[in-house]
């Protein structure tokens, strides 16, 4: 099964975990502005071949459903030049992945909070 991290990013450092999680990362999905601000981060320059930058949340969830095996999907053949083969009513990822997803701020906060 794929593995998902979400990773708050702000003004300070990464924590160990959180820099553990990127480095280990098939792929970083970020935002334009997420971007720019890892971008100062030390462990840019190590993953920046990872990251993959989405244009809002619709177009993050779309591709976060290609990643997740089972999930039921749109009736697409081919998404982002990768074949997905169908298996019932679902689609299967072609590929398992360990995706980090940047956040603003602390995720856990908010998860808590809400």
């Amino acid at each position: 099964m794929n593995k998902f991290y979400v990773v708050g990013i702000g003004y300070r450092p990464l924590d160990e975990k959180a820099s553990e999680a990127v480095h280990m990362s098939d792929i970083i999905l970020a935002n334009k502005s997420l971007l720019d601000i890892f971008s100062k981060y030390k462990e840019y320059e190590s993953v920046k071949g990872k990251i993959m930058v989405l244009n809002g949340i619709h177009e993050t969830m779309d591709y976060l459903r290609t990643q997740i095996p089972t999930l039921p999907l749109f009736d697409k053949g081919e998404i982002s030049g990768s074949k997905i083969s169908k298996k019932g009513d679902s689609q299967i990822a072609p590929t398992l992945k360990t995706i980090s997803i940047l956040a603003v701020g602390d995720p856990m906060f908010f998860v808590s909070a809400g």
